[in-house]
């Protein structure tokens, strides 16, 4: 029993750093895959709006491509936040690995 007791000390910090780090990346892939939407979303209207025959279509085309692109700035700001959040995870993620082997060592 107090075999397991310790087993468990020792690897919920680590699970909880890899629950953590996979949380990060999904959040990326989410925000990737809105800005993929969002980009479609913009070349779509923009194509819709070459081909309508009337000027309200066109207009109403021209809108929604207005905001899908401004959608697609609000999401590519939200990646680089997100890019700088993951980068820095790593590096503590890499800072905390490190101590623990040293101390691990002892």
């Amino acid at each position: 029993m107090g075999t397991l007791i310790k087993i468990m000390i020792v690897t919920a910090p680590v699970l909880a750093i890899i629950f953590y780090y996979v949380v990060i990346k999904q959040s990326q892939i989410d925000v990737e895959v809105k800005t993929e939407d969002a980009q479609f979303e913009r070349v779509w209207n923009e194509t819709e709006m070459d081909l309508a025959k009337t000027q309200e279509q066109k207009q109403k085309y021209a809108e929604r491509a207005k905001e899908a692109d401004a959608e697609l700035q609000s999401l590519k700001a939200k990646e680089k936040e997100r890019e700088q959040k993951t980068m820095e995870f790593e590096k503590e993620f890499e800072k905390q690995m490190k101590d623990f082997e040293k101390e691990h060592k002892k």
